[in-house]
């Protein structure tokens, strides 16, 4: 019982004060910040997105994690939605990773019948390991009208901490995982929820 009610709470709250340090969250908008397991995070953020029939469409990218892979593909299956998977070019660079991203889109936008409901992306992919241009690519569909889901998973530990900053990478939501990098219990996690950009759409 101690280990319930004394050691986890604490491990639970190191962890969660060591991301939202890390990933620069300011302390008005830790409400923002939840405290959950990724997978769940993913599927939340899946069901708060309203899918109305075939033409609409989820774009990702071939180098994305594995459970968000099964997350799609669960989504394909039961609400029939599109997935538009982009390739990441050959020795990719941040600069060739956003052109592609961004022809890929301009092409879907080009088809009348296709509404994109939300972009997936890893800001640091598992296999092979890619730093993606996250900060363009939260912008860009910032301004296409398009919601982000960045998985971040492997970003603790990774970046330096003045690398990064929640807010100014601006994505619509923004998964990590806490137990491969702060110690925290398997399988805990976080999702940042940009708050004033839901509230604005």
């Amino acid at each position: 019982m101690n280990y319930h009610r004394d050691l986890v709470p604490a491990l639970t709250k190191k962890a969660r004060d060591t991301v939202t340090k890390y990933l620069s969250v300011p302390k008005l908008a830790e409400r923002d910040f939840s405290f959950c397991c990724v997978t769940p995070a993913l599927f939340s953020v899946m069901e708060s997105i309203t899918f109305d029939d075939e033409h609409d469409c989820i774009v990702t990218t071939d180098c994305i994690y594995h459970s968000l892979v099964d997350t799609l593909e669960y989504y394909k299956l039961t609400k029939k939605v599109r997935v538009h998977v982009v390739e990441t070019p050959p020795n990719a660079t941040q600069d060739t990773i956003f052109e592609a991203f961004q022809a890929s889109l301009d092409e879907l936008r080009k088809d009348t019948g296709v509404v994109v409901k939300l972009a997936v992306f890893d800001h640091i992919s598992s296999k092979p390991s890619v730093v993606f241009p996250a900060r363009r690519m939260c912008e860009f569909c910032r301004i296409l009208g398009i919601p982000t889901l960045v998985d971040a998973a492997h970003v603790p530990g990774t970046l330096r901490e003045r690398d990064i900053s929640v807010e100014d990478l601006g994505p619509t939501f923004y998964a990590v995982t806490f137990h491969k990098w702060c110690n925290a219990l398997r399988p805990t996690g976080g999702l940042w929820v940009n708050r004033a950009e839901i509230e604005e759409r």
